[in-house]
């Protein structure tokens, strides 16, 4: 049992870091023509829905994923093939709950709950602004820029992330696919949809 709760945790947490994935550097300063990194960093609200899949040496955990961030406050909902297994967790700046089926687990940050959950060193914190294809600004980063001034990869906090595709939502270039790589775990993330606010 305990096997299976820690691939179901691990799965939350590759969710979360595939739909973020990595990023870039410490300080960025918004544009005067609104770049795409700067209209990504000026969503408050939003919603994303899509597919991941994490691997680990010889394992994996593929997952729909589902993630809702309202300012601060968020939720986010793993469900394993064919609905087989789910993993929610729910937070905001102060609090953080992960839940299963079979267990419900609480901390005051988020990486402190998937340490205590998984045994992983994952900067949760900073998906909010991967998932978005920009970076943490509470950490430095490196970023590389393709042709059209997108991000096509960011390295920070030990994670290499490449953004292979991105798409426009009212204006504002948003990742399509993420790939997040540290040490031997690989999170791969397709996002179907994203939502945001008229």
């Amino acid at each position: 049992m305990f096997s299976s709760l820690k691939c179901h945790y691990t799965l939350l947490l590759l969710g979360a870091c595939a739909v973020s994935l990595l990023s870039a550097c410490a300080s960025l300063t918004p544009s005067v023509d609104q770049t795409p990194v700067a209209s990504a960093a000026t969503l408050q609200n939003w919603q994303v829905q899509g597919r991941l899949a994490a691997i680990n040496g010889n394992e994996s955990w593929p997952a729909s994923v589902r993630w809702e961030q309202n300012q601060q406050t968020y939720a986010v909902d793993l469900i394993g093939p064919l609905g087989q297994g789910r993993i929610s967790v729910r937070g905001d700046a102060s609090r953080v709950e992960l839940s299963t089926g079979q267990e419900r687990l609480q901390a005051r940050d988020p990486d402190a709950l998937l340490a205590q959950a998984t045994g992983l060193q994952v900067p949760i914190s900073g998906l909010k602004y991967w998932i978005r294809g920009i970076p943490d600004p509470a950490t430095p980063a490196r970023i590389e820029r393709n042709a059209d001034g997108r991000i096509a990869r960011l390295e920070q906090n030990g994670w290499r992330i490449d953004y292979p595709n991105w798409i426009q939502e009212q204006g504002i270039d948003l990742p399509k696919r993420i790939q997040a790589v540290q040490d031997a775990l690989k999170v791969n993330i397709a996002i179907t949809t994203w939502t945001l606010p008229q």
